[in-house]
């Protein structure tokens, strides 16, 4: 599954908007003018109309400053921000996304009056229209007669994974409370066993939102629940034994339940295909969790239907070592579900940002774990031929594979303890404090926690120079409040290093 990133549907310009920025970010928010022009090759005059353009932009949002420092450019921005705001701010000049929504509200775009809106001729329309294009192969979707057209499952994914990548949260807001109904939220959560997070409410309230919508449009493509899956559910063994048997499951009998206790909302969801269409769509979101009867059922008809998801994870854990932590396993196993149905059943990916493992995912692997990933690779390539593993190259899946695999073999060793130990103003300190704890927990090698006296770490990581820490045993590192992203890397660095060789099994 290959990813369309977000920056791809800004115009050229915000593209290199965007990439001054995200530069500054992963050199620790800070480049020397030489190292930004040779990294974004840039003349002179062009650098200087982008730093104006940049501040010009900063004005207007806050949480965000360019300063120049003799011959460096510093990024400074608060802990908490992901560049969201700048994203959807920069969205808003973007004749590929205006596209895209135009078409999302009023079903078809009149070219003519989208010119005149954006004073565009009609050759740099189509001319933007044939950029949009080849984004959507991704998706098996293509704008064509002036409607954009697929499947509707791709279409209705689509959207979803847009939507909640480039809509302000003022606006997921209101659509979530208005298409999931407090009674309805609280029937789901009962019935399949779930308990919604943020990101999952939104998500499934975009699906419904988009959903309606298309039905109050009537855009909904009334086709075969058969037909409906086959351009991508072609990699599923027994397709028609699976979709029959979750068109049957203990999932609907009690989806059939919530949709007669909230049929005037949710009319839609009565038909069969809406059902098994919505169970797919929470199939490859992570709607659920592992004790969930949503879960639990899909696993079961998946293994009845022999099909490959299964059999790569048994692969998966069995060249990963032994594990004796029940818990953990059934996590992994969840975890790689969701990556595989997502694989399995949808075209295209939408992301923000690069991924953790963004260039040769290898390169964040000591040799033992490299080694796992050939094997893994060939395999995926030779074994599993169902999977979309297009010339033994996908990286999202070995990127998922690789968090995974370093969990279950970090999980192994003793964990690496953080003492946390900031001075200065009480704000600042207490939002520096929630970001480390936050990010640095994230790593199940690594135990983060505010520096108690009397207590041992392996590290200890301050911006103080009060106290001595110096006279203790621990390693100690100090830090730059303004390069939070760096110090995270450097820290994990560390833990990592203070093990490497038991890190992995041989």
């Amino acid at each position: 599954m290959k990813k369309m990133y977000v920056r791809e549907l800004l115009n050229k310009w915000d593209q290199k908007i965007i990439q001054f920025i995200v530069s500054l970010r992963q050199n620790g928010y800070r480049l020397s003018k030489k190292e930004i022009t040779q990294e974004l090759s840039l003349t002179r005059p062009t650098l200087i109309k982008l730093v104006k353009d940049i501040n010009s932009i900063f004005c207007a949002l806050e949480g965000y400053k360019l300063v120049v420092e003799n011959d460096y450019y510093i990024l400074e921005m608060s802990l908490e921000n992901n560049l969201r705001d700048l994203f959807i701010y920069l969205l808003g000049d973007s004749r590929k996304y205006q596209i895209i929504r135009e078409i999302f509200k009023k079903t078809t775009i009149n070219v003519n009056y989208f010119c005149d809106m954006y004073q565009i001729s009609r050759h740099t329309y189509y001319s933007e229209l044939k950029e949009l294009n080849t984004l959507l192969t991704e998706f098996n979707l293509k704008v064509t007669d002036n409607r954009l057209k697929g499947s509707e499952m791709q279409i209705r994914y689509f959207y979803a994974s847009l939507f909640s990548k480039t809509y302000e949260k003022e606006i997921i807001d209101p659509i979530a409370q208005e298409y999931l109904s407090p009674r309805f939220i609280e029937d789901f959560a009962k019935s399949f066993q779930v308990d919604l997070g943020h990101s999952s409410y939104y998500e499934l309230g975009l699906y419904f939102y988009i959903t309606a919508k298309r039905y109050e449009r009537k855009e909904n493509q009334k086709v075969a629940l058969e037909e409906g899956f086959a351009n991508r559910t072609y990699a599923l063994k027994n397709r028609n034994l699976f979709i029959q048997q979750l068109a049957n499951s203990a999932v609907i009998d009690e989806l059939n339940d919530i949709v007669k206790r909230n049929y005037t909302r949710y009319h839609w969801l009565n038909h069969k295909n809406e059902q098994v269409f919505l169970l797919f769509f929470l199939m490859g979101h992570y709607v659920s969790s592992t004790h969930s009867l949503l879960y639990e059922e899909i696993v079961k008809i998946e293994r009845n239907s022999n099909n490959y998801s299964e059999e790569v994870i048994d692969f998966f854990l069995r060249h990963s070592g032994n594990h004796s932590d029940a818990d953990l396993i059934k996590s992994t196993r969840y975890n790689l579900s969701k990556v595989l149905w997502k694989q399995l059943i949808f075209a295209g990916n939408i992301s923000k940002e690069h991924d953790t493992y963004s260039g040769d995912y290898k390169s964040d692997l000591c040799p033992q774990a490299v080694n796992f990933f050939e094997e893994l690779r060939k395999t995926l390539s030779n074994q599993f031929k169902g999977i979309e593993y297009k010339n033994g190259n996908n990286k999202e899946l070995l990127v998922n594979f690789g968090i995974n695999y370093s969990i279950l073999i970090k999980q192994k060793k003793k964990k690496f303890d953080v003492g946390l130990f900031f001075e200065g103003n009480p704000g600042v300190v207490r939002a520096t404090m929630d970001y480390y704890l936050t990010e640095l927990n994230k790593y199940s090698y690594i135990s983060a926690a505010k520096w108690q006296e009397g207590e041992e770490y392996d590290l200890i990581v301050t911006n103080s120079e009060i106290l001595n820490f110096e006279k203790r045993n621990e390693k100690v590192f100090y830090i730059s409040l303004s390069e939070p992203s760096f110090n995270i890397k450097k820290i994990i660095s560390l833990a990592v290093d203070s093990s490497n060789s038991g890190l992995f099994p041989d």
